[in-house]
């Protein structure tokens, strides 16, 4: 067997030859960018405790001012680019910021389940963080 490879690369021209390392180099690209996209793009699974204590960290000034906005006017903001509420930048897409229930409640949310394996969310309902994973 090994003596009929031999002789059959042996026996393709040089055109041959580069055209054949062409195709494998370009299919060697191509596992190597679905490794990459494989990495980079499907879920890992949520953040460590740590991170998650940092990102709710992270998050809490941002709900102690929507609570003093609620304090001052009366209710929670529709959104938040009037009040002068400035959202940090932040892994897992940022943070998001909706009302519930005709206004009276508000979510503080960050990551997204189908890209990040996780979302965790500050409901002023309940007054706590939820994470769902």
């Amino acid at each position: 067997m090994n003596g009929a490879l031999i002789r059959l690369i042996g026996g393709l021209t040089k055109g041959t030859l580069a055209v054949l390392l062409s195709l494998f180099g370009f299919l060697a690209l191509a596992f190597a960018a679905c490794l990459i996209f494989l990495a980079v793009l499907v879920p890992s699974g949520p953040p460590s405790d740590v991170e998650i204590a940092r990102l709710k960290a992270q998050g809490l000034p941002i709900v102690e001012q929507i609570e003093r906005y609620k304090k001052q006017q009366g209710a929670y903001p529709s959104e938040l680019k009037t009040t002068g509420i400035v959202l940090p930048a932040a892994d897992f897409g940022g943070w998001r910021y909706s009302t519930y229930a005709d206004g009276k409640h508000f979510a503080l949310s960050l990551g997204r389940y189908e890209r990040d394996g996780f979302t965790l969310s500050w409901f002023s309902g309940n007054h706590e963080w939820c994470l769902d994973t």
